[in-house]
């Protein structure tokens, strides 16, 4: 089974991810950390309805480079 890597970047209800991923019998991993990322065969960005607080908190957390790297150079699914 793929390890499922959750962006937490401080919005969006990581714990009902989390839940659903482990209801499908997925092994979700919370990724606090930019670099936990490359750690993880797939990964999931959580959604809120402030997208631009969500993107600003991305680049704070320096989440943005990252996931540019692992998903349009590594072609990781998002």
């Amino acid at each position: 089974m793929f390890e499922i890597g959750i962006v937490d970047y401080g919005m969006g209800n990581l714990r009902s991810v989390y839940s659903a991923l482990e209801a499908i019998g997925a092994t979700p991993v919370i990724c606090q950390e930019a670099q936990d990322l490359s750690q993880v065969d797939k990964i999931i960005l959580p959604g809120v309805g402030a997208i631009g607080d969500c993107i600003q908190n991305l680049k704070n957390r320096g989440f943005v480079e990252v996931l540019n790297h692992q998903v349009l150079e590594q072609g990781k699914p998002i």
